[in-house]
């Protein structure tokens, strides 16, 4: 697949606590362009990471030890540290529930991919929060 955008201007946080997971997303945002991919095992790496780098958007996973996607997405949303509040955040889980779904948008989730995600819907996602790429 030859990538659709100038996706090689954009950098993307990945945060999830399965190395697999971290290695499927990042092939993938490869394969569409993607150059920037920066990766974290857990929050904690994740926010030390953020003290330092602006992505235009994160990937988050939703079941993570010992802070899990939403607490991480809160400390986003309202943290000192953090560069930009305002970050697009597209929460990854298997969990699609409607009470589930309204827990992670009140705590600051832009977004979803549902496990297991795909090359197209996960090329969707960028162009919708990242609609300044061409």
């Amino acid at each position: 697949m030859q990538p659709t955008g100038h996706w090689s201007r954009v950098q993307v946080m990945c945060v999830d606590d399965n190395t697999h997971m971290l290695q499927i997303l990042k092939a993938m945002l490869h394969t569409l362009g993607v150059r920037d991919v920066h990766t974290a095992l857990d929050a904690a790496a994740a926010f030390k990471e953020l003290r330092y780098s602006s992505p235009d958007l994160i990937i988050t996973d939703w079941l993570m030890q010992p802070l899990d996607g939403l607490d991480f997405v809160r400390v986003i949303r309202t943290g000192s540290d953090v560069r930009n509040h305002r970050v697009p955040i597209i929460m990854l889980t298997g969990y699609a529930e409607h009470h589930l779904v309204i827990e992670a948008r009140e705590a600051g989730v832009d977004d979803f991919l549902a496990k297991p995600i795909s090359l197209g819907c996960l090329e969707g996602r960028l162009r919708r929060w990242l609609p300044h790429v061409p």
